[in-house]
């Protein structure tokens, strides 16, 4: 699927007001190949806005910054420091309706540039826009709950994750 399809579904699907339909205060995202073998808690923490609120978020091995990151930071997200990226997608996240209303924008235009710069398209491949996601967030200030037991991924870098028990 084009690398651009989720942040531009997700910038439709807030300015449309579907944010509004949602009774809950908190969202869970997750791709179509994401399993559940039983019902997850919400792992988000805390208020849904604010210094003190959690979202949650799926740590990736392959998704770690290093200084070689910061290049990008500096052209996309000024002020933004690799030392504040964490290794997050946008799924599977669990996010308050704020946050994800406040990320969504900075989301999709970083996703957005990064894809249309030729070096930053190399660099960031297939994970391009998850990388968008996690320089939103670190630009934005937003702190995740990163985990790994959300689910496996055993194609991933890193060797995976593990299988939450019981």
């Amino acid at each position: 699927f084009g690398v651009l399809n989720r942040p531009r579904a997700i910038l439709l699907f807030v300015q449309s007001g579907g944010l509004e339909r949602v009774q809950e205060e908190f969202i869970y995202i997750a791709e179509t190949d994401h399993v559940l073998m039983k019902p997850l808690p919400n792992f988000a923490k805390g208020p849904v806005a604010g210094a003190d609120a959690r979202p949650a978020g799926y740590g990736f091995g392959y998704m770690h910054a290093s200084p070689s990151v910061q290049t990008y930071l500096d052209r996309f997200a000024p002020g933004t420091k690799y030392q504040h990226m964490q290794p997050i997608g946008p799924s599977p996240i669990m996010i308050s309706k704020e946050m994800l209303r406040e990320v969504t924008p900075d989301y999709h235009n970083i996703s957005f540039k990064l894809k249309r710069d030729e070096q930053a398209d190399r660099r960031f491949g297939w994970v391009l826009e998850m990388w968008g996601f996690a320089i939103a967030s670190a630009k934005l200030g937003h702190v995740y709950s990163v985990d790994r037991s959300w689910q496996f991924e055993g194609s991933g870098y890193g060797g995976g994750g593990a299988c939450r028990q019981g």
